[in-house]
């Protein structure tokens, strides 16, 4: 059973992962710099980093790796395919407000042996000192180096502790350029550009279906936040890592994104527990037949479950393609459903949030994770034009004015 008196019809489904969103209410603002790569090993006589370095050295072709391609990162930091920019020391971190590195096939005799298909393309975003306490969200845009459309097929992600979400998202604005990190609002890129992936699990990967890419501009500007809180006693340096999988010069592949589903309509009274009960969402007519290859759940500390399923009508029996056991609200699981999942037609998603609130305050809808959401993230292709933004009972919100409501 799901909800209240609802039947479930259970679809099949592999796991993986996804991620929230929040405001600063900390009590210091950091001077955040992001960090364009780590120290490398003392390089050799040829220049390359040695074993255990960051990569390739600067235009320096090394067995095992590839030679390093710069380019530049929102900041003016140096950027390269093959690793950090090496010394005479070997390499040394970039440290410029906005800047990223890179990564590339690995280089030097230390580096990643070679794969098939383009190597990944690899960004870091960081932000140092965070005090104890201390809750933000901050932004970088980057510049792909790629001269030519693309389209990605793989997303790998790696969190550090003290991070709270991390969105990769392709900017699609005609005014879009390079950006230094910046403090910005959660969601901001996610739901007026493309969004590619939202993590929270501190290891995650998204893996798009065969025949399935997310669809880049040739110099793609791409978008990374993090949004942060540190509940630790002791100061932390916080960051997140992306690899961008690009498919195979000339692959013609279905577009994808992500839609941001949910509702805001709860109130959580003091010490006790709570369940939306199954709401329905209706889906435009805009994404009748798309295929849903993957979903993930997201409320924040409170919440205890998160149930989705497809329904015909807000009468009809949903059948479940989102349930999983011993839901962890801050690493909830990604289903990966394989076949794709399909709303019926003129149909919608049935959602269903539970929390337990311990704490003497009323909880309502928030950005911090200090109040609540009730939202999941469905990976669908093939691309529609319609918002990425669907809230219950108003449907896809307008781009503009998202800003405006401050989501």
């Amino acid at each position: 059973m799901f909800g209240r008196g609802f039947s479930w019809t259970s679809t099949c489904a592999l796991a993986l992962a996804c991620g929230p969103a929040s405001h600063s209410s900390g009590p210091s603002q950091n001077n955040p710099t992001a960090v364009g790569g780590t120290a490398g090993a003392t390089a050799d006589s040829t220049g390359a980093v040695g074993p255990g370095g960051a990569g390739g050295s600067t235009n320096v072709a090394a067995s095992g790796g590839t030679s390093a391609e710069i380019g530049t990162a929102g900041g003016g930091a140096t950027v390269q395919t093959g690793g950090t920019p090496a010394t005479s020391a070997g390499g040394v971190p970039v440290d410029g407000a906005g800047g990223a590195v890179i990564g590339g096939a690995g280089g030097g005799s230390g580096g990643t042996p070679a794969q098939s298909g383009p190597a990944p393309l690899k960004y870091t975003i960081a932000v140092p000192n965070v005090a104890p306490g201390d809750e933000n969200t901050q932004c970088l845009q980057v510049q792909l180096p790629n001269t030519t459309p693309i389209s990605v097929v793989k997303l790998h992600n790696v969190l550090s502790e003290g991070s709270h979400h991390f969105i990769v998202s392709a900017i699609n604005t005609m005014n879009a350029a390079v950006m230094p990190l910046t403090q910005c609002k959660p969601f901001r890129a996610a739901l007026q550009g493309g969004p590619l992936a939202i993590t929270q699990r501190k290891d995650d990967t998204i893996t798009t279906p065969p025949g399935v890419g997310y669809g880049l501009n040739a110099n793609q500007i791409v978008s990374l936040e993090l949004h942060y809180i540190n509940t630790t006693s002791d100061t932390l340096d916080v960051q997140a890592e992306t690899e961008i999988y690009p498919a195979d010069a000339g692959a013609s592949l279905q577009d994808s994104t992500v839609l941001l589903i949910g509702t805001t309509n709860f109130s959580i009274a003091p010490q006790s527990t709570y369940s939306t009960g199954p709401r329905y969402i209706a889906m435009p007519s805009a994404l009748a037949g798309v295929n849903y290859f993957a979903i993930t759940g997201h409320t924040h500390r409170l919440g205890t479950a998160v149930k989705v399923g497809t329904a015909a009508s807000a009468t009809a029996t949903p059948t479940s393609i989102y349930a999983p056991d011993n839901y962890n609200w801050d690493s909830p699981a990604l289903e990966q459903l394989n076949p794709p999942a399909q709303v019926p037609s003129g149909g919608g998603f049935v959602l269903q949030c539970d929390w337990n609130n311990t704490t003497d305050s009323t909880i309502t809808w928030g950005e911090s994770a200090l109040n609540e959401m009730c939202f999941f993230w469905a990976y669908y292709y093939p691309k529609a034009s319609v918002s990425n933004l669907i809230l219950e009972g108003i449907g896809p919100v307008d781009p503009n004015i998202i800003l405006t409501l401050g989501i």
